[in-house]
């Protein structure tokens, strides 16, 4: 899925923690992640926190590895080229 997603230019949105070993470990080519870790949270605050803070980080989610988490987003530049 990372390798379609990065050749389509997509950006991946995941819970799996996996694609950020494959992005930042392994250096396997993507546009960008974002990880939800919003396991503590109720259905309804998840979906709500993800939507939210999907549209705060758009603009700056190419090139990167950002994990969202309840009350803040991590993030880390991934490897180019």
């Amino acid at each position: 899925m990372l390798s379609l997603a990065a050749a389509a230019g997509r950006i991946v949105i995941t819970s799996d923690w996996g694609f950020g070993e494959m992005t930042v470990r392994h250096g396997r080519p993507a546009v960008g992640v974002i990880i939800l870790s919003l396991y503590a949270l109720s259905a309804d605050a998840r979906e709500r926190t993800a939507i939210e803070k999907i549209v705060e980080i758009a603009d700056q989610v190419a090139g990167h590895l950002m994990i969202i988490q309840p009350a803040r987003v991590r993030t880390r530049p991934l490897s180019v080229g």
